[in-house]
């Protein structure tokens, strides 16, 4: 059986239908709109006989890691579906120091297999996950604290805020902040103490979910407490139209994961990625 693979920045409505249909969810949307460059496509399409067959997604939000999410049907697996996906991504956005990452679930044995088989084991992302009416109840800020909508003027405290915490160019963040900044569906969020910005949190509402994402507390603002209130504040803001609340944590941020679990968050699925 033979197929043929396009590409395209973001499915059509019709095109969603069949990915839902095809491998039970839509969740690759969530981040595809983040992508450092929206002029490469993120979504690579096979079909047989017009017949969706398989699809690829490339998340790459920094510009240097481009991490690939992957779904072939069980009668196409082992025939080369994948491999044609992901040389076409490839070609697409290959470019000097772009590092490339499988993303599987721990759960999906076969798809692990694949991956190890393309890459080595990279590092592991825990999703964790909150029921609206289990979230804590938010005690308010201290006096002098405050939580605000992000604005165009905060863009250089908070990607400050992420280049000090994290050690990493601010560059990369203040473009991935923008582009949450034009997003309806997302909002960008600034902690402010005697109206510094001392940390920052993003949402993204979905079909029901709230995904909490992009949290940092400056350094020197750490210890305090302050990364609690934060993450308890933002619950609180996103909980309007949501049913369910997901973060994301690095295996080895144990504070952080101490610290979401301690708010009621749970296991949801582990995520493996392979650094090709």
């Amino acid at each position: 059986m033979s197929w043929e693979v396009s590409a395209c920045l973001f499915p059509d409505a019709e095109t969603k239908v069949e990915i839902e249909s095809l491998s039970g969810e839509y969740e690759p949307a969530w981040y595809t709109t983040l992508n450092s460059d929206q002029t490469r496509p993120a979504w690579f399409l096979a079909r047989s006989e017009s017949r969706l067959i398989g699809y690829l997604t490339v998340f790459d939000p920094s510009g240097t890691a481009a991490e690939v999410s992957a779904f072939v049907i069980p009668g196409m697996r082992g025939r080369g579906v994948f491999r044609t996906l992901l040389l076409e991504a490839r070609r697409r956005w290959d470019a000097p120091g772009r590092n490339w990452l499988l993303v599987v679930e721990r759960s999906d044995v076969e798809g692990c297999a694949v991956s190890s088989h393309w890459g080595k084991l990279a590092f592991t992302e825990s999703t964790l996950t909150l029921a609206v009416q289990k979230r804590p109840a938010f005690p308010g800020f201290p006096e002098g604290i405050t939580l605000t909508d992000g604005r165009a003027d905060d863009l250089e405290e908070a990607s400050e805020a992420f280049r000090l915490a994290n050690g990493e160019e601010g560059r990369g963040h203040r473009d991935f902040l923008e582009r949450i900044l034009v997003d309806p569906d997302r909002r960008f969020l600034v902690l402010r103490e005697a109206s510094a910005v001392v940390g920052v949190g993003c949402l993204h509402q979905d079909n029901g979910k709230t995904m909490v994402h992009g949290l940092v507390i400056r350094p020197d603002r750490q210890g305090r407490g302050l990364g609690r209130l934060l993450v308890q504040a933002l619950l609180d803001q996103g909980a309007p139209g949501t049913d369910e609340f997901l973060i994301e944590v690095d295996s080895t941020n144990t504070r952080a994961e101490n610290l979401y679990r301690s708010l009621g968050f749970t296991d949801q699925r582990v995520t493996d990625y392979y650094e090709v």
